[in-house]
């Protein structure tokens, strides 16, 4: 009662300074709003999700343009790199390039985790969900950071050496990411539909199972 009570005077005092403020997309959006009557923090976490991206893309770019530098450094070569190996300073340009481009997706990858992790741990401590939703979203989100991170830095770690096309590699750097998430939640979904409610009846392996639970309740309800 008295969170609930502090959430809508929260909300009423932020009206009436919003009326002061107007809307912006990347400073004070919805979920900024949200954020600051929930937890007291004016933040986005979305925001800086595309922050993040945004500095990743720049530095692939930086990785990308290292493949096309000639000997000369100051020159860029159009054909630096063959189909399969460069053979002008390899070792200099593939260590610029794994640098700023794929090192950072694996930094991604690990910050967006622990971000997540921390979220959900937040909301077991308010109760907001229960022990068996906790460790299934946090298996589902380890899961995440394994395979999109781990399918997105192979992509972007063999991309010199699959392609000596400079707009191809810009495509992987800038799609692998992205295209990695979205085949993992097909992939999630279609096990919980298919697989998990069809045999388990539940989207998650951990826990009670819900027949068992049902009968419990029912059993309680018959005692008393």
């Amino acid at each position: 009662q008295e969170d609930r009570e502090r959430t809508v005077m929260q909300a009423l005092t932020m009206h009436e300074e919003e009326n002061k403020t107007r809307y912006n997309m990347f400073f004070n959006n919805c979920e900024h709003a949200c954020n600051q009557i929930k937890y007291g923090n004016h933040q986005s976490p979305q925001i800086t999700f595309i922050c993040w991206t945004a500095l990743r893309l720049v530095l692939g770019l930086i990785g990308l343009l290292a493949l096309k530098l000639s000997p000369d450094w100051w020159q860029l070569a159009d054909s630096c790199y063959s189909a399969m190996i460069c053979y002008d300073h390899p070792n200099w340009a593939l260590l610029v390039y794994h640098l700023f481009t794929t090192l950072p997706v694996a930094l991604q990858a690990l910050i967006s985790y622990i971000l997540l992790t921390r979220s959900v741990l937040c909301q077991r401590q308010e109760a907001l969900i229960d022990e068996t939703e906790c460790y299934h979203l946090l298996g589902k989100e380890l899961g995440r950071a394994v395979v999109v991170g781990g399918w997105t830095i192979l992509a972007v770690a063999l991309a010199p050496n699959l392609s000596s096309s400079f707009g191809l590699r810009c495509a992987v750097c800038t799609f692998a990411y992205l295209l990695s998430d979205v085949l993992y939640n097909c992939f999630a979904h279609a096990v919980m539909r298919l697989v998990l409610l069809r045999y388990w009846g539940r989207v998650w392996l951990l826990g009670p199972d819900p027949k068992d639970a049902t009968s419990l309740v029912g059993a309680k309800e018959k005692a008393c």
